[in-house]
């Protein structure tokens, strides 16, 4: 006859968060997001700018003021009235990626901005 192991398990330990604990941390990364972030209906204006334009006909010029309000920013804030102007800058993004890299003396503009 086959003998059985009796195999001793140990159950792992849970560690409870006091869930004021939980929404103190969750309401310090909101706070971090919002005054790092930007609320998107301030980058309406300069995206309207750029698009009245053909990407190839973008300058540094045109670029610095959409450069500047993003300067040392984490994120956009899309939610209720800053839903249109996120979307815009969304819809120049991969644009504004290329033409950054594209033109190195941009490159430098943007970075000394931040």
């Amino acid at each position: 006859m086959s003998q059985k192991r009796t195999v001793k398990r140990e159950t792992k330990k849970t560690k409870l968060i006091d869930t004021s604990e939980k929404i103190s941390a969750n309401e310090l990364k909101l706070n971090i997001f919002f005054e790092l972030g930007i609320p998107g209906k301030e980058l309406l204006e300069p995206v309207r700018t750029l698009k009245r334009k053909s990407v190839s006909d973008w300058t540094e010029q045109d670029v610095m003021p959409l450069a500047e309000l993003l300067a040392g920013r984490i994120g956009i804030d899309g939610i209720g009235e800053n839903f249109s102007g996120a979307s815009a800058f969304g819809s120049i993004s991969e644009d504004l990626s290329k033409f950054v890299f594209e033109h190195p003396k941009s490159d430098q503009l943007l970075i000394r901005s931040t």
